[in-house]
This record gives structure tokens, sequence and C-alpha cells, in this order.
């Protein structure tokens, strides 16, 4: 209350003293009350903190107070409650910066672990390594240096390192489909063995041989596993030495045919050239992978071989 509030109901209590006959000075009870800090805060000073000893965090820094805050619901006026924050500025931004560093700690881990089950699922043990760092930057450039949807033609001597090549190519594209999910927290490839395959010649005839009997599926839904996944691997093509049967053309241009119509990359590793290749199978497959693919060669000693 104001001064000359009190002062007025100071004479009103005198006023009614005086017409009951009692006699004596009137206390100053209500204007004592009001000299008292905490009796007079004013409006303003209901959002300052307590006028109680101020607490203060484990590092001695000062905490932040909050004050209550008074919101509408319903027609009703509620109001929070004030607080002190439980940590000083400092403290909150070393605990933001753990928190941080912890999370991206937990998505390398996390990342490592699904790279690692989706190369068991497309490369053998030997390749799991593999990495496009590994290359020398001549043949990086080269093979990373392809048209959109242009797959590659990897050819060279015995031992030069194309089947690491096309491993390192594998992880790569592997690296681009891992995608974070609820924050960061996990992280997943979608079906990698759908998206890419690896095969070498030899085992991808086996395979559609296998059919002829009736106990290995049918051939065509053998050959679509290949003609139709986003990625195909051939490793060793036109690895005889002698011309390939017309059976083994028959699945070759299957197989390219789709793939060049869908616009589907294609890797394939040879000992030998395209021209070579070519008079292995026939001029439509050597047609073919001109379309299909960059042709790079691989030059370079035999790396299996011991020094």
């Amino acid at each position: 209350m104001e001064n000359h509030e009190l002062e007025a109901l100071d004479r009103s209590i005198a006023a009614k003293r005086q017409a009951a006959g009692v006699t004596g000075t009137v206390p100053r009870v209500i204007k004592t009350l009001a000299e008292r800090p905490s009796m007079t805060r004013t409006a303003s000073s209901l959002t300052d903190p307590p006028a109680a000893e101020e607490p203060r965090c484990k590092c001695g820094g000062r905490l932040e107070y909050t004050p209550p805050v008074e919101h509408r619901v319903g027609g009703k006026l509620f109001a929070t409650r004030g607080h002190w924050a439980d940590r000083c500025p400092a403290c909150k931004r070393v605990a933001e910066e753990r928190e941080r560093r912890e999370g991206r700690r937990y998505w390398r881990r996390e990342r490592r672990r699904v790279m690692r089950e989706a190369l068991e699922l497309v490369l053998p043990p030997l390749f799991h390594k593999a990495h496009l760092r590994d290359l020398s930057p001549k043949l990086r450039a080269a093979v990373m240096d392809r048209k959109a949807h242009e797959g590659l033609f990897l050819w060279g001597p015995i031992g030069c390192g194309k089947s690491h090549t096309m491993a390192a190519l594998i992880r790569g594209i592997l690296c681009r489909d891992l995608k974070r999910e609820h924050g960061g927290r996990s992280a997943r490839i979608a079906s990698p063995a759908g998206r890419v395959r690896r095969v070498t010649w030899g085992d991808l005839l086996l395979e559609v041989r296998a059919t002829f009997d009736g106990h290995g599926g049918s051939e065509a839904a053998v050959l679509d596993k290949y003609r139709k996944c986003e990625h195909l691997f051939v490793e060793d093509l036109g690895a005889t030495a002698r011309a390939e049967s017309d059976f083994a053309q028959r699945v070759l241009l299957s197989i390219l045919d789709h793939r060049v119509e869908h616009l589907l990359p294609t890797y394939i590793t040879s000992n030998k050239g395209l021209s070579e290749v070519g008079r292995a199978f026939d001029g439509r497959v050597e047609s073919r992978l001109c379309v299909a693919c960059k042709v790079v060669a691989v030059g370079g000693r035999d790396k299996r071989r011991r020094q």
C-alpha cells in the first residue's frame, strides 16, 4: 500500500478508538510492516529471485534464476514457480560440448558397425579393408571420373589390383548409401545385397547351369538378380584361353542388353583388353561394353607374389 493510504487507514483507526473512548497512542503497525522490504515489494520486484542466500554452482559460479510465468487456461490465471538453474552457464556449455563429442563418437561407432555388416554381405573377407584412398591418385581419378550411369571396364595383367580397385568402389557406393536415422543415433544401408552384387564370371555361368536340372530355380530368376540390381560387379570376364561358348555369349548379352537399356552401371574386370574380349565373344559384346563402360587399363607387377 502507498504511504497516503496507510496514513488514511491510521486516521480511520484513531477516529474509531476515540469514538469508543479508547485513549493512548495508535500503534503504527501497518506502517511499520510497510517499511520492511519483504512487505513493500512492488509488482516489478515479483520477478526478482528470493532474498534468501543465493545458491551457487558446484564450480562456484552464479546460477541463473528463472522467474515465475503467468498464463491463462480456460479463463483462469495460473503461474509457474520460479526456480534456480542446476548449473551455471559455463558448466552448461561444457556439458553440451561433452554431449556433442559423445554423439559424434557414437555415430562413428554406429557407422563402422553398419559398414562392416554391409561389406560382409557383398565382399569376401579379403577385400573388407579395401578403400579408395589405397589407390594411386592417377588410378583413383580415372575410375571416379565417369559419367552418370556409366560403368567401368578395368583390364590389365594378373595381380595388378583390379579386384582390389573394384572392392574399393563397392565400399564407396555403400558409404554414399549410408543414411543417418533418429537424429544421428542410428544408421542403416537399405538392402546392400540387393543394390550391389559381385560375382565372378565363372560362378555366374555355374549358377545359371544349375537351373538346367530343375533344382536351382528358373534361369530367368537367376538372370534377373544380375540384370536388375543397381550396381553389378563381374570379375574375370573372358578368363578362358579359348573362345567363349554360345551359352556364355547368350548369358552375357542378356545381362548387358537389359542394363544398358535401363541405365544401370556395370563394372567388369578382365585380363584381356576390350578388343580381345570382343574376339572371345563376338562384336556385339564389344559394342555394348563400349557404350556401357569406361575402359581403364591397369599396369604393374603381380602384387600377389612375395618379394
